[in-house]
């Protein structure tokens, strides 16, 4: 199962588009298509939108089929508005008693005047991602969809510098759980020395909301989160060292800053703002070491 929000949004936009291609071909639209446009059904894409600190994204799917039936580009918007919908509600079998099943009940589909189909995923929906990505995002994931590196002495050489910040926002992360965890050792079933494979004792789902909404900068930090596993699952994309690094350097920034805005003396007479930000602090850790081992062929260390 994947971990990206665009990925499953584009799932299911592929399928609406592939499932009522009957209606576009035929009934409504008639779309008039040769034989050279097979792969018009799976074809479409996603673009995270302003502000960052919701998780939206746009799709001109609408332009691309009113270029080929003469109506309006807001009319088949529209239309597609509410095939989708539908879609998220008839999701299929494979989602039945999964997480996404539940972040599919707080898509809102928008149509925006320019006839473009706006997604986003409610405060919910988001929180339940997050339960997601905290049971199962562990050391042993796979996270990239196509691109992985072997190690290159002479490019860590080149990058010594911002590797360096990489590594030390990840071994920062393992302080903060390590510390939190002798403060408070009822959060986490501490297996290792290192916190990479520790699972949180409590199940979901866990009280994201109260940081999230009081706190914007939190929402940012999310936000690098979900634009980095976007661009990880992206097959198409062509990552280099340098843009994922960079991808990386960017959650490392959201991670610092709420650290900064919220350090543990502070948060922790509030307990499920304490739970919220240390459930992130491993999600990142379990990232970062990730992004480190197997996108960058760099070591991901505890401690520096």
């Amino acid at each position: 199962m994947f971990f990206a929000i665009s990925t499953f949004l584009k799932v299911n936009l592929n399928q609406t588009l592939y499932l009522k291609k009957d209606f576009f071909l035929n009934e409504g639209v008639k779309l008039h298509l040769s034989a050279a446009d097979r792969d018009f059904w799976d074809q479409a894409s996603l673009k995270r939108v302003k502000p960052l600190t919701q998780i939206r994204y746009s799709t001109a799917i609408a332009h691309r089929i009113a270029a080929r039936s003469g109506q309006p580009a807001t009319t088949i918007a529209s239309q597609l508005k509410e095939l989708i919908l539908q879609q998220l509600v008839d999701l299929d079998p494979e989602y039945n008693g999964n997480p996404w099943q539940l972040i599919a009940e707080t898509v809102t589909v928008e149509v925006l005047a320019s006839g473009l189909l706006l997604f986003q995923i409610e405060p919910v929906g988001l929180a339940t991602w997050l339960d997601y990505l905290l049971e199962s995002l562990g050391p042993d994931s796979s996270i990239l969809a196509t691109t992985r590196f072997s190690p290159d002495p002479g490019w860590v050489s080149r990058v010594a510098g911002p590797l360096f910040t990489l590594q030390h926002s990840h071994a920062r992360c393992g302080s903060i759980l390590r510390l939190s965890h002798r403060q408070r050792s009822d959060y986490f079933n501490a297996l290792d020395q290192s916190p990479q494979p520790w699972q949180w004792l409590s199940s979901p789902p866990m009280a994201w909301l109260p940081l999230l909404e009081e706190a914007p900068i939190a929402r940012q930090w999310v936000s690098h989160l979900c634009t980095l596993l976007d661009a990880l699952a992206e097959p198409t994309q062509a990552l280099t060292r340098d843009s994922l690094l960079t991808l990386g350097l960017s959650l490392s920034q959201g991670f610092d800053g709420c650290y900064r805005a919220f350090p543990l003396g502070s948060i922790a007479p509030h307990p499920e703002k304490l739970q919220a930000f240390l459930g992130l602090t491993l999600i990142t850790q379990r990232l970062l070491a990730l992004l480190l081992e197997q996108g960058l062929g760099c070591p991901a260390p505890d401690q520096l």
